[in-house]
């Protein structure tokens, strides 16, 4: 008798706790519904994903942001946000708690990394619904000799942005050969700027923002990936990220975005702004997450140089 009244007690409890969960995740849709708007935040100062033009957002993300805005029948605002210490206090301060001096939370953060080990480690975001996928790459000078790897710029200054990846990757590769050479800027745009001057012979950076500085200057410079060893990774997926208990909106958007990836909308976003579109790796929702992988610990920053 005892034991058949725990069990039925058990799953009354995993009945309640269950419909509890439902209901955080529908009732969260119904608000964005009531309010006929859905809230994006995205990166403040990250051409070309997104930036404030006269007050005006702008760029890959907000186009993207839009199109999945208008998928769903909803009117799409923008939280512009300046990255905080890590990608994780970004999810803390946009998605799931909010930053200590108030603003409350976003629906849906953009530029998220996707990845399995990651989500593993975020059990307060859900990250999801890949649209591109992300590498590493070297930029130099057309009349620079061929390089096939960058042990060639042993003896030559190569532009970074600091505090990313690739400054970390410069420090340490070839046992510290090249650490006198890592010149870093604080931005790409100002790495690409020194590229352009003849400042720097090279330039180690995410392809799309390389890419985003160059502009129409693109084809005056060879760009591509390096072999690059003892780095865990040189590519990543980018996609959205909400709070874990917004099982109906990530849903939602999930769909939104795979219709989008498959009429072709994405690859026309970043066609349009003059960057190399990369299908993501994997489209499906990995687990909620994370990110332990020195790609991602190492970076203070937009997800992930």
């Amino acid at each position: 008798m005892w034991k058949s009244s725990f069990r039925n007690a058990g799953v009354a409890v995993l009945v309640l706790l269950y419909n509890t969960v439902s209901l955080v995740g529908a009732a969260d849709m119904e608000k964005i519904k009531q309010r006929g708007a859905i809230e994006f935040a995205v990166y403040a100062k990250f051409p070309p994903f997104s930036t404030n033009t006269a007050g005006q957002p702008e760029g890959v993300d907000i186009e993207i942001g839009r199109a999945l805005a208008k998928k769903l029948g909803f009117t799409p605002t923008f939280r512009v946000f300046l990255a905080d210490e890590s990608v994780e206090d970004d999810f803390r301060n946009q998605i799931w708690k909010g930053h200590y001096l108030g603003g409350g939370t976003a629906d849906v953060m953009m530029h998220a990394p996707v990845d399995p080990e990651f989500a593993r480690r975020n059990d307060q975001v859900r990250v999801f619904a890949p649209y591109f996928e992300e590498e590493l790459v070297v930029a130099r000078g057309l009349r620079r000799k061929e390089a096939r790897t960058l042990d060639v710029f042993l003896d030559d200054r190569v532009g970074v942005e600091q505090l990313t990846l690739s400054s970390y990757f410069l420090l340490s590769a070839f046992g510290g050969g090249m650490r006198e050479n890592a010149v870093h800027f604080k931005s790409i745009g100002n790495a690409v700027e020194a590229l352009r001057q003849g400042e720097v012979a090279a330039v180690l950076g995410p392809r799309g923002e390389i890419e985003g500085a160059l502009g129409k200057d693109a084809d005056k410079f060879h760009m591509g990936p390096m072999p690059m060893p003892g780095l865990h990774r040189t590519r990543w997926d980018l996609g959205l990220a909400v709070n874990s208990d917004h099982d109906d909106l990530a849903a939602a958007l999930e769909q939104a975005m795979s219709e989008l990836r498959d009429d072709g909308t994405i690859a026309r976003i970043f066609t349009r702004s003059g960057l190399t579109y990369r299908s993501p790796s994997v489209t499906g929702t990995p687990s909620i997450g994370k990110q332990a992988s020195i790609w991602v610990d190492s970076y203070s920053g937009p997800a992930c140089h």
